[in-house]
């Protein structure tokens, strides 16, 4: 009987790996699995932690777990070495010395190794010793290893994949701080004007009560102004989960437009905006939207540096097999162009065609955190580009994306402009 259930708990673990990309949960099932095949009472799941060379408790099952208990990653003797060269479970009285590292009760402790590298292991024992060796056991747990092993393995790439693309995107951020500081500065001279002026005279005139009601209105709407460019700037920088939500794509394409204006106007350029009349909500993250809008902008006014040109942003309603709902943007540009040989590459990490600028040296990050952005969506991007005509991107995104690629959606109080 413990035999079948031992396999039982290999299977139903195997089963309920699916999508698991959860460390905590991957470890509860790593624990309850463990203990099953095992015939355990307890188990202790401990994990690589490279940042603190150490390996970190995750996960424990059984009457008395232990709490934020740590192992080094290495030790004086090489005491967790037996580990790095075994796929199968071993016996504590196998470890001599490093035996003292696990929990007193632990009688046997499994390996969890992939790609010859010793990510965790997970200790089993009972307290009268008793979790007896056996053939069956052994190829149990062994099993368990292999599948446990790559699924953590699995866990941990995902995370730090999006660790780094978080961080990419945090770095993206910083390339159109300049435009939208150039944008603030416009946007905020002119209501501090207005106060600087209402300060000024409100001395002199605090008998004149039109004169007090009107300016004192003025001055109030100019600073609800100024706290709403702040909230929008703080937002935009944020670095935060995605928080999806129903949006209208014209408000998005005119706020990330806003901070774009004087840039152009500085560069003689012209902004036109075509937005689609009745287009539905989209569910997206505003502000990873906004991020997208930002690239695409600032890269099409770059490439009409030094020429007059034109930039247009327009927006349409379009389907996908015939009744899905889709919105597609088009971002076009009248400047340079992309060869034909450089087109296929664009969206590649770290590629870029502007090494040679004498405005900013381009980090070729850009269009890739783009492209990922839009896919996480549901959606996609395409470009096209004509050398010396311009150049045209298509966000294309689902109003309502796939559930793997969103939260459930929220509804956003404070308004926007």
């Amino acid at each position: 009987m413990p035999m079948e259930n031992g396999l039982t708990a290999v299977a139903d673990f195997c089963k309920a790996l699916g999508d698991t990309q959860d460390r905590q949960e991957l470890g509860h099932l790593i624990v309850q699995a463990c203990a099953a095949a095992a015939a355990a009472e307890t188990a202790v799941l401990y994990v690589l932690d490279t940042e603190h060379g150490q390996y970190a408790l995750l996960a424990a099952h059984g009457p008395s777990s232990p709490q934020g208990q740590t192992i080094p990653a290495s030790t004086e003797h090489d005491q967790l070495l037996p580990l790095s060269h075994s796929q199968g479970p071993l016996a504590v009285s196998s470890l001599g010395p490093g035996a003292a590292l696990f929990p007193s009760d632990t009688t046997v402790v499994l390996p969890l190794l992939t790609r010859g590298r010793l990510l965790g292991f997970c200790t089993c024992g009972s307290r009268d010793g008793g979790t007896a060796e056996s053939a069956d056991r052994t190829e149990r747990l062994t099993l368990l290893g292999l599948c446990a092993a790559l699924a953590l393995d699995n866990v941990l790439l995902w995370e730090e994949r999006r660790q780094t693309r978080r961080l990419m995107r945090r770095s993206d951020r910083m390339r159109s701080a300049e435009t939208m500081a150039a944008g603030f500065a416009h946007e905020i001279r002119n209501p501090l004007t207005s106060i600087k002026t209402y300060i000024t005279l409100a001395p002199d005139r605090r008998d004149d009560a039109e004169f007090m009601s009107s300016f004192s209105q003025v001055a109030a709407e100019d600073v609800a102004r100024i706290e709403r460019l702040i909230d929008e700037i703080l937002d935009y920088a944020r670095s935060a989960e995605p928080q999806f939500s129903r949006e209208d794509v014209n408000k998005v394409v005119a706020s990330s437009l806003h901070f774009l204006d004087v840039s152009a106007k500085d560069r003689s350029l012209q902004i036109t905006k075509q937005p689609a009349e009745g287009l539905p909500l989209v569910t997206l993250d505003r502000h990873q939207i906004q991020q997208v809008f930002m690239n695409l902008f600032i890269n099409g006014v770059e490439s009409m540096a030094g020429r007059t040109g034109r930039l247009t942003v327009a927006t349409r309603r379009t389907t996908k097999h015939g009744t899905e709902a889709w919105v597609q943007i088009e971002v076009t540009d009248t400047g340079c162009g992309i060869a034909a040989d450089t087109l296929e590459h664009i969206f590649d990490p770290f590629f870029t065609t502007k090494h040679e600028s004498a405005e900013r040296e381009g980090t070729g990050l850009g269009l890739a955190i783009a492209h990922q952005i839009v896919r996480d969506h549901g959606g996609y991007l395409e470009v096209t580009s004509r050398p010396g005509q311009g150049t045209s991107f298509f966000v294309n995104l689902p109003v309502d994306p796939p559930r793997r690629a969103q939260a459930p959606p929220i509804e956003r109080r404070r308004p926007t402009r």
